[in-house]
């Protein structure tokens, strides 16, 4: 059944926000405060995700399990308006051209998805390079507006947290050691009934993490294309996961979690995808939950690493 997201958003003066933006995160669903600040938000079904609260000038508010709340009540608070410090010195370690280079390739990946996006608004982009830590930082105050070609999609995409580290005091992206990408973003589909991104976007699916999650709560895994592999060989997921429908949502627990010494995960395996190659699973969290749709409540604790690393926002 349809399930509704009732809510107001007010300003620091507790008076109503017409026009402020609403959506769930990674999804196309959203919507906009009226003249009194309410809104209202239906999904046919409940996604594993959070409500994300924007109006220009203001903090993104994000909230944590929206459908399990009767009516959300959201007060904004604006951003401080400060000048950013510009220090003129020979632009620093590396050009601002060689930081955003970086930038895109790290960002967008380099798969054929994500050489086919552009960022509209790179002028909003910050980059600072920490030469102490190796650390390229990049910012942005508003959502980073990025083309993509080839799926069909315009994204919001809201800069939470972007860095990359470096082998050595580099700029490049062979020397990337390791990277950190937080953000929540917001789909437009570009679809007409003229265009068609049905066959680009099935083919970006197909070994991707959405892809694991929903093979893993329908017992599909073994199947098709999809292997998941221990120690080298081809295992039964039931020998390691349990997972239980409650509520919509897909309860899963990684079974033995014994913790090797010197080791800090519960669990890991290959994921073996015919068509696109090998990738890994490392779950540091014995217990997560999955919606229908594949989305998952603890990203921060499963890591991917391999060919579905390389998806990026693309």
């Amino acid at each position: 059944c349809c399930q509704t997201i009732k809510g107001v958003v007010y300003d620091e003066n507790k008076q109503p926000i017409a026009g402020a933006e609403i959506y769930l995160d990674g999804t196309s669903i959203w919507t906009t405060s009226n003249d009194a600040g309410g809104f209202e938000l239906s999904a046919e079904h409940k996604v594993n995700t959070t409500l994300v609260i924007y109006f220009m000038g203001y903090e993104k508010q994000i909230v944590p399990n929206p459908f399990e709340q009767s009516f959300i009540t959201s007060q904004l608070i604006p951003k401080e308006t400060k000048l950013k410090e510009v220090a003129i010195v020979a632009e620093g370690v590396f050009k601002r051209a060689d930081k955003l280079k970086v930038f895109r390739e790290q960002f967008l990946g380099t798969t054929k998805a994500g050489k086919s996006c552009k960022i509209l608004n790179e002028d909003d982009l910050t980059f600072y390079y920490d030469v102490k830590t190796l650390q390229l930082i990049a910012t942005a105050d508003v959502p980073i507006k990025i083309h993509n070609e080839l799926l069909g999609y315009e994204v919001d995409f809201s800069l939470q947290e972007f860095y990359l580290e470096f082998r050595y005091k580099s700029i490049k992206s062979a020397d990337v050691s390791g990277w950190m990408i937080m953000g929540t973003t917001f789909y437009k589909d570009l679809t007409t009934p003229k265009k068609s991104y049905t066959d680009a976007r099935r083919n970006c699916y197909e070994g991707s993490q959405m892809q694991f999650y929903r093979k893993l709560i329908y017992r599909q895994l073994g199947k098709d294309n999809f292997e998941l592999v221990k120690r080298g060989k081809p295992c039964n997921p039931d020998d390691y996961f349990t997972v239980v429908q409650s509520d919509g949502f897909y309860d899963v627990t990684v079974k033995n979690t014994l913790i090797k010494p010197g080791e800090r995960y519960l669990q890991s395996f290959t994921l073996d995808h015919k068509k696109k190659g090998e990738s890994y699973v490392v779950f540091e969290t014995p217990t997560f939950s999955i919606d229908g749709f594949g989305n998952n409540d603890s990203f921060r604790q499963i890591n991917f690493t391999g060919e579905m690393s390389k998806n990026r926002a693309g």
